[in-house]
């Protein structure tokens, strides 16, 4: 086959897929280079000169005129991979604005909360008020025009709190 031009730097985490799924669906050759996160291979010297954030997924791209690229950060690896291969992202227009758009959706606050809330649904102290902070965040984003407002001035002193609720 083809000689792999990209390398792919991830792990098996509904982020780092986003990465490996593009990659098979526009068909460009690469190499996957596991970072085990369990092993904290993401703050190795070596891969934070690829991803500074030490985190997945991230790729290498040898194939530029400019020489080896590289780029981190999911939502900035899939408008890479998508403009490099011409498909899956249109070029200009109402489209490419709505692509955005979900893109920055699932790149965000909300999938962000939905993978933290996940991870700490099943943890010991503080695992009661972390699923209460998520749910609250989850309903303001599921229903923004309901006509909560004594729960929205909870949830805004909460957050300017830090997280903590006015009895600690």
């Amino acid at each position: 086959g083809p000689t792999p031009m990209i390398t792919l730097y991830t792990w098996g985490t509904s982020n780092g897929r986003k990465a490996s799924i593009m990659l098979e669906e526009i068909g460009l050759p690469y190499t996957l280079r596991p970072v085990n996160l369990g092993r904290k291979e993401q703050l190795a010297p070596d891969y934070l000169k690829i991803s500074p954030n030490h985190t997945i997924p991230a790729i290498v791209d040898d194939d530029t005129p400019e020489g080896p690229r590289t780029v981190f950060e999911s939502g900035a690896v899939l408008i890479y991979l998508a403009e490099k291969s011409g498909r899956l992202f249109a070029a200009a227009g109402p489209c490419r604005d709505e692509a955005l758009a979900w893109l920055m959706l699932a790149s965000s606050g909300f999938a962000a909360a939905h993978g933290h809330w996940r991870q700490f649904r099943h943890c010991g102290a503080g695992a009661r008020r972390i699923r209460r902070r998520y749910a609250l965040r989850h309903r303001i984003l599921v229903f923004p025009d309901r006509p909560d407002a004594d729960l929205r001035r909870r949830h805004r002193r909460r957050f300017q709190a830090g997280g903590q609720s006015a009895g600690g």
